[in-house]
């Protein structure tokens, strides 16, 4: 595991202009980002983008860690069931792909399906992401990368053997997972760190109180941080940390949160930040 760490770019909006939100978290210190722009949007990359955001990422000297996949509920999803909306979102994650190669990046993060359907609807959207993943693994090996499950806040044992099926068909080489923290200590999954530390390809690190996706930073919550550091230190992760933070209160200066963001996600890395009702309120991050 690296010591460094990166920031998702969707920390203040989904889509606003991108320059100036690249600046600050250069100016934190952050020296990697996690794309997570457009992801509920039906946007194309094209290549004059890739190639404007390709020079803007050298202008502030960021790197692309990776990218989350364009998600929109039920339809232009690679889980969706019906066959049209699938294709659509095959599409999506098609350019994902192609974007996270051209900038140097190495995974795509897919949402599997979302557990509040009919168990028959649920197993066929699985069997619907497996074969959108099949479809695309073409373009991963050409553009060199990786594709990783996200665990979601509501998993079910279901859901837990169909994402096994999936791992079972795919090489560990190629199909891997995601763990989301703040998902998974919602749901009492914080285990899949462990379960799958050493196929893990990407992160969303973030805190909450065990009821809703806060996004918040380390510290503002009740996950149990040493457990989750730990497992990746066993599992030797290799890449740079990602926090998927959200800043949530308009009366923080987005510059000033993401300094505290940078600063304490560099203290946990060195394990000199003493977790969660040892840090004092004023000192935590909204």
């Amino acid at each position: 595991m690296k010591n460094e760490i990166a920031i998702t770019t969707d920390y203040a909006d989904d889509g606003g202009p991108i320059e100036p939100k690249l600046r600050l978290i250069a100016k934190a210190g952050f020296k990697y980002i996690h794309w997570c722009e457009h992801w509920v949007k039906d946007v194309l990359y094209e290549d004059f983008y890739i190639t404007g955001l390709e020079k803007l990422l050298k202008k502030y000297d960021l790197g692309l860690l990776d990218t989350h996949n364009a998600a929109i509920d039920l339809v232009c999803e690679p889980a969706a069931d019906k066959e049209n909306e699938r294709k659509k979102g095959t599409r999506l994650l098609a350019n994902r792909i192609y974007f996270t190669g051209k900038l140097g990046g190495d995974c795509v993060v897919v949402h599997p399906p979302i557990n509040a359907l009919e168990e028959a609807v649920f197993i066929k959207r699985w069997k619907q992401l497996g074969k959108s993943i099949e479809e695309t693994r073409p373009l991963c090996e050409k553009m060199k990368v990786k594709l990783a499950i996200e665990n979601t806040h509501n998993i079910t044992p279901v859901a837990i053997e169909q994402l096994e099926l999936l791992f079972k068909k795919n090489s560990p080489a190629f199909l891997g997972f995601c763990f989301d923290s703040g998902h998974a200590n919602i749901a009492g999954t914080v285990n899949m760190i462990e379960n799958y530390g050493s196929r893990t390809f990407a992160l969303h690190l973030h805190d909450n109180h065990g009821k809703t996706d806060e996004h918040a930073l380390p510290g503002r919550g009740n996950l149990d941080w040493n457990r989750v550091m730990n497992a990746l230190k066993k599992n030797k992760y290799p890449k740079p940390v990602n926090f998927e933070l959200i800043l949530r209160d308009p009366k923080v200066d987005p510059e000033e949160f993401l300094k505290k963001a940078y600063e304490t996600g560099m203290k946990l890395m060195e394990k000199t930040l003493l977790i969660c009702p040892e840090i004092p309120l004023e000192d935590r991050i909204r």
